[in-house]
Order: C-alpha cells, then sequence, then structure tokens
C-alpha cells in the first residue's frame, strides 16, 4: 500500500458530517424548552460536541495511520531500530533514530494538512446544518437554499 493509499484508507475512518452531527445531537439530549430559551448556547454546545467528535475519530485515525505504516515496512523498521540501539554513541543513535522517526513524520504531516483542509470544509457546512436542526427542532420551518 503506497502513501496515497494509506492516507485515503485512514480518512476514510473519519464518518460524514451528517453521522458526527447525528451523534452530537444524540449526546446532547436537548430539549425543546432549551433550544428555544438558549438557541445561542444550544447551537455553541452543539458544535463543540460536534467538533469534540470529529476531534476523536481524527485521533483514531491518527492511530490507525500509525499501524498501517508500521504493519507495511515491519521488518524494515525492526532492521533499523536494532541497528540504532547498537549505535556506540547519543550522537550516532540519535541521527538514526531521527532517520527512522522523520519518515513517519512527514506522513502525520500530509494527514494533518489534508485533515486541516477537510475540517475548514465541514466546518461551513457544519454550521448551517447545526442551526437548520435547531430551528426544525423547535418547530421553525426553513431550508438551506440551493
Amino acid at each position: 500500500m503506497g502513501r496515497e493509499k494509506i492516507l485515503q484508507s485512514v480518512k476514510s475512518e473519519i464518518p460524514s458530517v451528517d453521522k458526527i452531527l447525528e451523534e452530537a445531537w444524540n449526546e446532547l439530549k436537548f430539549t425543546r424548552n432549551f433550544v428555544k430559551k438558549c438557541f445561542g448556547s444550544a447551537l455553541i454546545l452543539f458544535e463543540e460536541k460536534a467538533n469534540e467528535i470529529y476531534r476523536d475519530y481524527e485521533k483514531k485515525a491518527l492511530v490507525k495511520l500509525s499501524e498501517y505504516w508500521i504493519e507495511l515496512q515491519k521488518e524494515e523498521i525492526k532492521r533499523r531500530l536494532k541497528e540504532t540501539v547498537e549505535q556506540e554513541d547519543w550522537e550516532n543513535f540519535i541521527e538514526k533514530a531521527s532517520e527512522i522517526f522523520s519518515e513517519f513524520g512527514k506522513l502525520v504531516q500530509d494527514f494533518e494538512k489534508d485533515m486541516g483542509n477537510k475540517r475548514k470544509a465541514r466546518g461551513g457546512k457544519s454550521f448551517e446544518k447545526i442551526v437548520l436542526k435547531l430551528l426544525n427542532f423547535i418547530g421553525v420551518k426553513c431550508e438551506v437554499p440551493r
């Protein structure tokens, strides 16, 4: 599995905006009365809960990324770690260890860049859908313009 396939596979572990919002909604258990009286607070709580859930999925995806990376090259990693541990002096040890971890670091950078872009796109969609959900919940008829 190549670098791009690993990233794609890991990113696919993160559910859609709708699924995350559904999870947040189910956890919050708002009452109509609360949403009517404290719409702003409900909006903030809903958005924060959805963001928390999204971040949890991101963390799980990062763990999965490390698992894929290690699994794909476990023999090479074993060999290089053995070589690294056998270094005579601290400077050589640090140099060898840094080489191993910097490769994974590059993969994490790509993952984080993709996730950052995805977060921005999700943010706007999430806000719109949260407002719509809350308004419909308290009986205000509305829809998203097309």
